[in-house]
This record gives C-alpha cells, sequence and structure tokens, in this order.
C-alpha cells in the first residue's frame, strides 16, 4: 500500500521524494508506505513525514498492522498539539498506535501474535531531521557521496544466517523506540527500505540507484526493487527516497520554538475578543479550568473555549495533561462525544483548547428535572455513555472525570 499526500510548500523549507512497492515473489504485499508535505505553518511546527512499515509475515495480520501503523502515525502525529516536541509527539503517538496493536493481535489467543509490524519514521522538521525505528526496516542517510546505515536492526542472530525479530510494533505491550535526531544539511537523501531490499542489495547500490536514474527519485526506487528482486529476495520490495533541497532559515525556526513556552490567558469576559474569538459567556469555572461560549465572527459558528487555570502555571505535571487533552480530542470521533476542533489562529498566543459547542441541557439538570423517570429512558442515556466510552477505551483512553 502507497499513502501520498502532496503539498505546496510554504517556506524555506524543501524536499524531493520517490517511492515505491511491490509485492516481489509473494502473493500479497504486507509492507506500507506514507509521505506527507503540510501546508502553511503546520511545514514549521509539524515538518514533513516519510513512514515505512513491513508487517512480519509470521503474524496473521502482519499486512493490516502495517497499515494501520503508517496511516495511524500519519493522521496522529499531525493530531498532536503544536506545543509537543518532535520527540514527545512521536513517541506518545507511537505508543498509543502500539498499545492499539497488542490489544488487537490478544484477540488470536495468548500464543498468536496476530498485528505486528516493523516501523521506521522520518520527521524533518525546520533544521533537522528525526528518526524513530522499531524492528527490522532501515533509514540510511547519503551525504558527500557516502551511505551511512542510521537505524540499527532489531534482530538477533541465532545460527549462520538464521536470526529472529526481537522488537516490533504490537509485540509488547511496552515498546522501546530508537530515536535520534540529526543536523541535515542541503543536499542530503535519506532512503527508507523494508528487508526485502536491504537484506538483497550492497549500500553502494543504493548510490548507484540514485545515479542511474538522473534525478528521478521514483526511478531510483524502481531500480532498487529489481536490484532485489534480480538477486533473489523472496520478500516484499518497498522503499522511500528523500532529498532535502533547501532548509527553513534559523531565525523562523527560532520564533516558532517559542509555540513550546505559551502563556496561559487571563480571564475573559464577555464581548471580549480572543485570538479571533468573541466571548459570549463564562459557562463553567473550577479550580482546574474555565470554560467560555464563544463566537467564530467569519462563521457565526458558536464553539467552547477551554483555558487552563492559573493556579497551575507553573505545574509541568498539568501543562503536559492539558496538552494532551487535545490530542486524545482529536483522535476520537464519536457522535456521543464531543468534537475537539482545530485553532482559528494558526499561531497561537495562549495555551488553550477550541471544541464543539452542543446546545442543550447537562445531565444534572435532565436529572434534576426527571425524578422519577422510566427505565426506557434511563437506558437510552446509559447506552449514548456507554457507546462514548468504548469509542475511548478502543483508543486505549480512560476518562478519569466520571
Amino acid at each position: 500500500m502507497s499513502v501520498q499526500e502532496i503539498g505546496h510548500i510554504q517556506g524555506e523549507l524543501s524536499v524531493r521524494y520517490g517511492q515505491g512497492t511491490c509485492p516481489g515473489a509473494k502473493p500479497r504485499n504486507d509492507d506500507a508506505l506514507g509521505f506527507k508535505i503540510p501546508e502553511g505553518a503546520e511545514l514549521v511546527t509539524k515538518g514533513v513525514t516519510a513512514v515505512i512499515a513491513d508487517g512480519v509475515s509470521a503474524a496473521e495480520a502482519g499486512g493490516e498492522a502495517a497499515q494501520l501503523s503508517v496511516l495511524g502515525f500519519i493522521n496522529d502525529y499531525y493530531s498532536t498539539p503544536e506545543t509537543w516536541g518532535t520527540k514527545t509527539a512521536g513517541g506518545k503517538v507511537l505508543t498509543a498506535i502500539n498499545r492499539w496493536l497488542y490489544s488487537e493481535g490478544r484477540r488470536f489467543g495468548d500464543e498468536c501474535k496476530g498485528y505486528l509490524a516493523t516501523f521506521s519514521a522520518l520527521i524533518l522538521k525546520s533544521r533537522t531531521a528525526h528518526l524513530f525505528h522499531i524492528g527490522d526496516t532501515r533509514i540510511y542517510l547519503l551525504r558527500h557521496g557516502n551511505v551511512e546505515q542510521m537505524t540499527h536492526d532489531h534482530a538477533s542472530q541465532v545460527s549462520g544466517k538464521a536470526s529472529y525479530l526481537s522488537n516490533a510494533l504490537g509485540l509488547d505491550l511496552n515498546l522501546r523506540v530508537d530515536y535520534q535526531r540529526i543536523s541535515m544539511r542541503p543536499g542530503d537523501v535519506f532512503v527508507l527500505t523494508t528487508d526485502g531490499i536491504h537484506d538483497f542489495i550492497s549500500k553502494e547500490a543504493i548510490l548507484t540507484a540514485i545515479a542511474e536514474a538522473e534525478g528521478d527519485l521514483d526511478a531510483a526506487c524502481q531500480i532498487l526493487i529489481a536490484k532485489a528482486a534480480a538477486s533473489d529476495s523472496g520478500d516484499n520490495l518497498s522503499c522511500q527516497i528523500v532529498e532535502v533541497e533547501n532548509l527553513e532559515r534559523e531565525g523562523k525556526v527560532s520564533s516558532y520554538r517559542e509555540l513550546e513556552r505559551l502563556p496561559f490567558p487571563p480571564d475573559l469576559d464577555p464581548g471580549q475578543v480572543f485570538e479571533g474569538y468573541r466571548i459570549d459567556r463564562l459557562m463553567h469555572a473550577s479550580s482546574r479550568s474555565q470554560l467560555y461560549l464563544a463566537t467564530d465572527p467569519d462563521t457565526d459558528q458558536q464553539v467552547v473555549l477551554k483555558t487552563p487555570s492559573v493556579n497551575y502555571s507553573d505545574d509541568p505535571a498539568y501543562i503536559d495533561r492539558f496538552l494532551m487533552e487535545e490530542w486524545i480530542g482529536r483522535r476520537l470521533s464519536n457522535p456521543h462525544l464531543i468534537n475537539m476542533l482545530r485553532k482559528k489562529s494558526g499561531e497561537p498566543r495562549f495555551l488553550y483548547h477550541v471544541m464543539e459547542f452542543v446546545p442543550g441541557r447537562s445531565l444534572r439538570d435532565w436529572i434534576r428535572c426527571n425524578t422519577r423517570p422510566s427505565v426506557v429512558e434511563v437506558v437510552e442515556l446509559i447506552e449514548g455513555i456507554i457507546t462514548g466510552l468504548r469509542a475511548m477505551h478502543r483508543r486505549e483512553t480512560l476518562h478519569g472525570d466520571l
């Protein structure tokens, strides 16, 4: 499977890329590829992402695990708060994906490993390359005519050429992720491969393939696939090539780092305009947060703004949990759960969330007005609550405030 999303690059970070995949000698392709170049400010705050995954052939659902890993990582990474660093965002996303794959794999029984995939992700952000790695997929760096393998295979040698995989997404509840960051240079080329490629060609063959393709990176990927197939590769064949053309200028990088230190908003009054929203009224206030009903003047849509309490402005654990709420909300989608919305401002100046506004009475008010409800009414309400909770549990999320 190949997932591609191409956007017009705004700013000075620019890349070229190519990718290719085929089943090779196998009847089906259990590899998965993903690539995304976001638009606008997200290019700077999140960067460019290339992901490759290889479903473990011994697993009952290896191909599905690879596809879910690629789609899940790209979707969830770009949904993380802009205030999270790349290492934090990537790590939390992979932990969530791993827990879901592990729990799904248990459906096949304790002795069977159902959803397993090896995985490598490359995030190019500003002037830095961030590498996340699990298993035996690989990332190479080509610089000044040299090829260096940047990842370490998570495989243990048994005897001769025999080895077994010691780490994979979905293998264990406690995930071990290799992470490293590399300062990029214009002209750097990153190559991501599955073992059907790199187990059957040399590092030098990568340089040769790129030279033969004369700048066509898709063609270079096809040359690598053909070379591995000609060397009797019996596996699926997949690779990606990403070339760095230009880097973000230093000043722009520094300005976006300020997002990691956003201040708490002040108390908001009705009629006040905050971050492009007009404040209508205070809905609820507690020692931990405030909820404001607000309107987007451009669309007349009413939304709810959640702001953190200044009582916790110096509490890192509270701030981390507040940021986590936004990411969790963006990952969840169910009619019985409130939707977390994108902020109107591309570059927020304060720490807050924007949520869907659902008009109507609260459950507390309904209970006060219905002191002796019928069993049918109660069951209908409880069914909705249970459905929403199950949607959270499927995303490995527990509601701690019921």
